[in-house]
């Protein structure tokens, strides 16, 4: 779609927008550019992208929050205590938050349920949302291996609901569900009040449970709608904002919750509403040049001219990202199930190259996964032998053995459908070239689209890039949580190794920080030197154009709470 026909769209958009905000002060209203393509999951327990993370977060906030700024771990819609063995966790909620949804026919949030009385949210909503989000029939990645492992019984919920025959009878997965969920040591000791014990004890466990797949659910619009229950005529929540408009794979709106009191945490918002649109990158800019969008990343092709405008340029701003981009193989699929011709794809590469000629943001390469600000996360430059380096030459040696040997096939490279994403292909593929290795072909997928491929070794192809991004500042949210075989049949990577496991393992165990880098630098090496899984190429950082007339943090995690935002036009 052009330029042009972006423009017409996005208009329309906004004019429906301002519809829905209604008497509200429609100068009030925040747009931003989520990207090209629909958001992938409302659902708490199936969101797997920051894309979807950034709304679900608004509408259901979790028990424990992660402060954008400090990353401190703080108050969500609980406090809580620790035991002194740091396994049991009771938190209290805060009484008498009520469940809402947007009403377009009078243009409000509301609360109130069948009876006309307002529903409050309680702890069984959040036991409810947590154990849906580790039943492997409908919880993603999150639920299934960062939750359930966690808490006494969870690990054993999600096994035994991941054997379930498909032709078993309703009757029977009721059972089941009964059964295993009364041995998940989530208690509900009264209305407000949550007790979880866990397996193991962990610093960081305290994040885990602030996350969005262990966030309240609404068990009674869920069980009367299924897969529709996020839509904005069934949804209801309970966070700073409601959704009231989602035109899928155009835009989606949220609007301020007017019931919503308010924390130190999580304030009142000051915006009357949110509006995130679906476009491509240039078409975004093209946007914000023109005044209808408010906030929005630059592509990597733009910088220079942002750069040297005289208002966009004060507009502009890099700051620090939290995000690693790598290249991930499918190391069960030929010719890729080969280490060496991992090794050479990976040598082949000039990250500098990609950064000056096309990021030319001032970003840094990456040879560790883990990025180098997270808790006990290894830092490369301490460990120098344990990378992977760039070596064309011994990387075009090896394409020339492997040739011989009748070894190398064609290759998919699969990336998402943005200019920069294109870009990096292109250069990639001619780096690739420049030692020989002419069968890795380009394929560009939405990103929603993309998440769905690589999800499983079945459908992922030889190679495809992508991004992790903070969820909790430690290194075990890289390590452990992408990367232990424990989720082997969610990301399709086809990577299992009984070293690397153990390592990130003990690593979790350990309250020595220094023990646990020791063990991470060990895990790094495996990882990028030894079996060549992934690549880590770049840390990332956030290019951005902020309109004068909005007022914000600059936090460090990849979602922003748009309750600290206003517009003041």
């Amino acid at each position: 779609m052009n330029k042009w026909l972006r423009f017409v769209g996005l208009l329309a958009v906004l004019i429906a927008v301002f519809g829905i905000v209604g008497a509200q002060d429609s100068t009030n209203v925040l747009v931003w550019n989520s990207g090209e393509g629909d958001i992938a999951f409302l659902d708490p327990s199936r969101a797997t992208d920051v894309n979807s993370i950034q709304y679900i977060q608004e509408l259901w906030p979790g028990l424990t929050r992660l402060n954008e700024i400090t990353l401190d771990v703080e108050p969500g819609m609980a406090t809580w205590t620790v035991s002194d063995d740091g396994l049991v966790y009771t938190f209290s909620i805060i009484p008498d938050v009520p469940w809402v949804y947007y009403d377009p026919a009078q243009g409000i949030v509301a609360s109130t349920d069948e009876a006309g009385n307002p529903r409050y949210v309680t702890a069984a909503d959040f036991k409810y949302g947590m154990l849906r989000s580790m039943d492997p029939r409908i919880g993603e990645y999150y639920g299934t291996v960062v939750l359930s492992p966690w808490i006494v019984g969870g690990a054993e919920l999600t096994a035994a609901l991941d054997g379930v025959a498909e032709d078993a009878s309703e009757e029977d997965v009721a059972a089941l569900v009964e059964a295993a969920a009364a041995n998940v040591a989530i208690n509900v000791i009264d209305d407000y009040t949550l007790e979880i014990t866990l397996a193991k004890p962990a610093g960081f466990v305290a994040n885990i449970f602030g996350m969005w797949m262990a966030t309240a659910q609404p068990s009674w619009v869920i069980e009367a709608n299924g897969d529709l229950w996020t839509e904005p005529e069934f949804v209801e929540s309970y966070g700073p904002f409601a959704l009231s408009e989602w035109l899928h794979g155009e835009s989606l709106t949220i609007v301020k919750n007017t019931l919503w009191a308010g924390t130190e945490q999580i304030p009142a918002p000051q915006l009357d509403a949110v509006t995130g649109v679906m476009l491509e990158g240039s078409a975004a800019l093209a946007n914000y040049e023109a005044g209808l969008i408010d906030w929005v990343g630059v592509p990597a092709a733009d910088i220079d001219r942002v750069r040297n405008d005289a208002v966009l340029g004060q507009e502009f701003r890099i700051t620090p990202g939290s995000c690693t981009t790598y290249l991930a193989f499918n190391s069960t699929l030929a010719p890729t199930n080969d280490v060496r011709v991992r090794q050479a794809i990976a040598q082949g590469l000039n990250r500098q190259e990609i950064i000056d000629g096309i990021y030319k943001d001032g970003r840094l390469p990456a040879y560790f996964f883990a990025r180098p600000d997270l808790a006990a996360a290894a830092r490369q430059e301490d460990y120098p032998d344990n990378i992977l380096p760039e070596d064309p030459v011994a990387a075009a040696a090896l394409v020339e053995e492997l040739k011989a040997e009748g070894v190398l096939s064609e290759m998919t490279y699969l990336t998402t459908t943005s200019n920069t994403s294109a870009l990096i292909a292109q250069a990639f593929q001619q780096q690739w070239l420049n030692i020989g290795l002419d069968m890795i072909q380009i394929q560009q997928q939405e990103f929603s689209v993309l998440l769905d491929t690589i999800g499983t070794v079945e459908t992922n192809p030889a190679l495809h890039l992508i991004g992790w991004c903070l969820d909790y500042p430690d290194a075990n949210n890289f390590l452990y949580d992408v990367l232990h075989s424990s989720g082997y049949d969610v990301w399709g990577f086809g990577f299992r190794n009984e070293e690397f496991d153990s390592l990130v393992e003990q690593a979790q165990a350990e309250t020595d920080q220094e023990v646990r880098r020791e063990l991470y630098a060990r895990a790094e090496q495996i990882l990028v030197q030894e079996e060549i899984a992934l690549v880590p190429l770049f840390y990332s950082v956030n290019r951005e154009l902020t309109k004068s007339y909005v007022e914000r943090p600059y936090g460090i995690t990849s979602t922003p709470y748009f309750e600290f935002w206003s517009v003041n036009k």
